[in-house]
């Protein structure tokens, strides 16, 4: 392997360092990076109609508002139905006055320390939050700083992408890293047009069934299909606690529904005829990177999975068997 695959590699594992002993800082710098990619497709279709100035304005206020009013309501949320769920279950599972004295005392004990543990577990999460507030503050700057600024980041990257390599392998290095850059920018404008189809359907069946937190849920579905299976996954299981704690068994099913409903358009439709012309990798693959990044390096890893298994397969291509 020549001195540019080396380097080439050598980026990759710095890039995988910094993620693990840098999780915040990093993962935010993605986000920002992701974030400027899902941008630049609703502007790209507004600059058509509108000035282009107007159009990116326009793109960032309602991609960015989307994110925003999913995050502050989704601890919220979150909790309430949380503590309405525990309640449902108690009402299922905790026997009722003289109906205690013939339950088993091993039953009781079980009721007990399962009551324990998930007060332990919502004690211990709080205690998580507020410890790694500051680092989420600073995050979050970074995340804005990067989604703002990444327009003018990004040309002054393209144009210094030669100093990375040595001088005989300019030319293949740039192609190679823009190559890559091209690949993840159609995969996020592939996905924008599926998560999107994706979250409207969720959000409209669900406020048509009368689920509440409709809007949130739609948003949260759009959000999720951006990590390929996992995420969708999430926001059904969230479809299905807020159908179940507000409409009880009727709404369980209903949410289930639309859950399944969803999925199989995405993975039977909307997957096949749009991401698979822009991604030719099996669900598997995509499957176990996810889960094997996300085990590695938490939810960063779960975002990074897909672009690091795209710039391993471009470095083979590349630099290893050398058929690009």
């Amino acid at each position: 392997m020549s001195l540019g695959g080396w380097l080439s590699l050598i980026y990759l594992v710095i890039f995988l360092i910094l993620s693990h002993y840098a999780p915040y800082i990093t993962g935010a710098l993605i986000l920002g990076f992701f974030l400027s990619l899902l941008i630049n497709v609703p502007t790209n279709l507004f600059s058509k109609i509108m000035n282009n100035k107007v159009a990116s304005v326009l793109s960032h206020l309602l991609v960015l508002g989307a994110f925003f009013y999913a995050a502050i309501l989704f601890f919220p949320v979150v909790i309430s139905e949380g503590k309405k769920l525990f309640s449902v279950l108690s009402a299922f599972a905790l026997p009722k006055g003289d109906q205690i004295t013939n339950v088993p005392e091993w039953v009781l004990d079980l009721m007990n320390e399962l009551s324990k543990n998930i007060s332990n577990i919502g004690f211990n999460l709080i205690n998580k939050l507020i410890s790694i507030t500051p680092s989420l503050f600073m995050s979050l700057i970074v995340l804005i700083v990067t989604t703002v600024a990444i327009g003018s980041l990004k040309s002054l990257m393209r144009d210094n992408l030669w100093k990375l390599y040595p001088v005989n392998e300019r030319n293949k290095g740039v192609k190679f890293l823009k190559s890559f850059y091209g690949e993840v920018e159609r995969f996020i404008h592939g996905r924008f047009l599926s998560a999107t189809i994706v979250g409207f359907v969720i959000g409209l069946a669900t406020y048509i069934v009368g689920i509440p937190n409709s809007l949130f849920i739609g948003i949260v579905a759009w959000i999720g299909d951006f990590i390929p299976y996992l995420g969708s996954i999430a926001a059904g299981i969230l479809l299905c606690i807020v159908g179940l704690t507000e409409k009880g068994l009727t709404g369980l099913i209903a949410g289930l529904a639309i859950a399944l409903i969803s999925n199989q358009l995405e993975m039977w439709f909307l997957y096949p005829k749009i991401q698979s012309k822009i991604l030719d990798l099996h669900w598997f693959i995509i499957l176990i990177s996810s889960f094997l990044f996300g085990e590695l390096f938490g939810f960063i890893g779960v975002l990074v999975a897909l672009p690091i298994v795209i710039y391993v397969i471009n470095f083979w291509e590349y630099w290893v068997l050398r058929i690009k």
